[in-house]
């Protein structure tokens, strides 16, 4: 580490008051859906005390290697971390009963010191969940639930493969309220096979019908190794057009709007106050475990830099469970994070939210200079409304957000970043 990095890093230290985020992943599904490229398996039965028994082993070994410098995060008064929100993934953690879940939750909270707000999040898929069981959840201090909806029309979630209809999701709806859940957040797709316009509003409309405290809205995206991308390949899959998918990416802008529901991710909308804190420690760089099968955890003063490490653990269940009994850490790679790559990271993440990226960040974090001629371009994406601009602040416009991944692209691009990657891959 250099003597710049130290000193900004020693500074950091000093003002720590953070909390770590920590997410387990749960791969049990019913099905697996043709577009996904999660790991997740729906024939492990078998296998489901091992693993559940492993992810507490693995607990146990990443809290041992971890050290404040690389979390950035202070340990408290009785030498514990502090954990600020904790979030149950797959798969399909309700295909797990509430004392199951309950027993992991129980774990981490004998493991780590939870803030006082902790925010609690649990997946849930429609059809796997009654009133009772998010009562349990909310008496095992779970505060907040998403609902894997996707669609509510049932020729739509055929199409996707789901196990549920759109009476179950929102059957699922009403019976999380009923269960006393008053964070609720609702996942739905959009640049579905056969999906109109018509058919997204319609989506969208019962959505906000339901009054969710958060929406997720995703775009379908065709992932390697899928069987949606092997049929598009094949050329026997349909999707909307690219001008479509636009127009229903502003159809969920202004319509999360006018349901009060603030734009404040590219794909994410919250009212006031119910944003969502754990996948905030994931674009705002902060350390997060990944506990589980195919998991990512991130430690940002980590690395032989201190700019950041990432890893990934195994994705196999027997192999995973093996490997953590034996005693080791069940990671399948890792990256370090050297200075361009950590920059472009930076990038892409603060640009991808809606409050947008403080470029005076980034002379203190990096040592990166806003060239003159960068400065003109960024000037002349103003007026191309790819960017507004507010002092030391870019954010991407209403209209730029619908082509994110280019208006981003082309912002990256603008800076210097002179100095080669000191990325390492293992």
């Amino acid at each position: 580490m250099d003597r710049d990095y130290t000193v900004l890093f020693r500074s950091t230290l000093r003002s720590m008051s953070r909390s770590l985020a920590l997410y387990m992943h749960i791969p049990f599904c019913r099905v697996k859906c043709p577009y996904c490229s999660f790991v997740v398996y729906t024939r492990r039965a078998h296998v489901r005390e091992d693993y559940l028994n492993a992810l507490v082993a693995e607990l146990d070994l990443r809290i041992a290697s971890l050290t404040e410098e690389e979390t950035r995060v202070a340990r408290g008064p009785d030498g514990r971390f502090p954990l600020g929100t904790v979030y149950l993934g797959g798969g399909t953690p309700s295909l797990l009963s509430t004392e199951t879940l309950g027993g992991l939750l129980d774990a981490v909270r004998s493991r780590f010191a939870l803030v006082n707000d902790a925010e609690v999040t649990v997946e849930t898929e429609p059809g796997t969940t009654d009133a009772e069981t998010f009562a349990a959840l909310t008496g095992h201090g779970v505060n907040r639930v998403t609902i894997g909806v996707q669609s509510f029309d049932d020729v739509h979630l055929a199409t996707l493969g789901r196990a549920h209809s759109g009476s179950d999701a929102r059957a699922a709806i009403a019976a999380c309220r009923e269960g006393g859940i008053t964070n609720l957040d609702l996942d739905l797709m959009f640049g579905l096979p056969g999906q109109t316009l018509a058919s997204w509003r319609a989506d969208l409309a019962e959505a906000v019908a339901h009054a969710p405290e958060h929406l997720s809205l995703y775009n379908l995206t065709l992932e390697p190794g899928t069987p949606f991308a092997q049929r598009a390949a094949r050329g026997t899959l349909s999707l909307p057009e690219e001008e479509t998918q636009a127009k229903m990416m502003r159809a969920a802008m202004s319509t999360s709007a006018k349901a009060g529901l603030v734009h404040y991710e590219i794909s994410n909308f919250a009212r006031p106050g119910f944003a969502s804190r754990h996948n905030r420690s994931y674009w705002t760089g902060d350390a997060y475990l990944g506990i589980g099968v195919g998991a990512h955890g991130f430690l940002p003063g980590g690395g032989k830099h201190g700019l950041g490490r990432r890893w990934w653990n195994v994705r196999a269940p027997e192999r995973y469970a093996d490997t953590v009994r034996g005693g080791q850490l069940p990671e399948e790679g890792a990256e370090e994070l050297g200075r361009e790559a950590a920059l472009l990271e930076a990038l892409y993440l603060g640009l991808r939210q809606r409050s947008g990226l403080d470029l005076a960040s980034l002379p203190r974090r990096f040592g990166i200079r806003l060239t003159p001629e960068a400065d003109a371009m960024l000037e002349d994406f103003a007026l191309r409304g790819l960017i507004a601009r507010e002092a030391q602040t870019i954010k991407l416009t209403q209209e730029s957000v619908i082509i994110a991944d280019y208006a981003i692209g082309e912002l990256v691009g603008l800076l210097d970043t002179a100095v080669g990657s000191d990325t390492v891959v293992s």
